[in-house]
């Protein structure tokens, strides 16, 4: 079977990314498209953050990207530290100024991240997908009673993930 040279896939990769999007609030992927080709791990999270538009895309209340963004800190340091090349990309990356706040950059952010997905899966980077599912469990039954959220909808909630 006949396999195109990773070059020749990187190129139509890199040229689809140069296209202007529609919406003026996305950014380019050129440069993401470019990093792939040096990248050893992709660290991804698909949730948006609470503040963003949710279309079932925050996690359990919102609060996975609590639990989510300190980890791929902690493991992008760890995989750094054994000399590998990584690079972090959440959804609102795609955007200018990080903020998703309506469908139209909602879909167009995530199109672009599952591009950013595509280019890294032909390059043969090992992508790695950060995904909790938190849980909300009232505070009294909660170890030690701690509340991780003040308070929602006049109730005190641990979270667990």
């Amino acid at each position: 079977m006949f396999a195109l040279p990773k070059s020749l896939v990187f190129l139509s990769f890199l040229l689809v990314g140069c296209v202007s999007p529609t919406d003026p609030k996305i950014r380019s992927i050129k440069d993401d498209l470019h990093r792939m080709q040096s990248t050893d791990v992709l660290l991804v999270s698909d949730h948006t953050l609470p503040q963003h538009l949710n279309l079932s895309t925050a996690g359990a209340n919102d609060e996975e990207r609590r639990f989510i963004d300190p980890t791929l800190v902690r493991l992008n340091e760890k995989l750094e530290a054994r000399g590998l090349k990584t690079h972090t990309l959440n959804v609102e990356d795609m955007t200018i100024d990080g903020d998703i706040n309506n469908k139209e950059v909602f879909d167009a952010a995530y199109a672009q991240y599952d591009d950013v997905l595509r280019a890294a899966a032909k390059a043969g980077v090992t992508i790695v997908s950060i995904h909790y599912d938190a849980d909300l469990i009232p505070a009294e039954e909660g170890k030690d009673g701690v509340s991780l959220s003040p308070e929602e909808d006049g109730k005190k909630y641990d979270y667990i993930g």
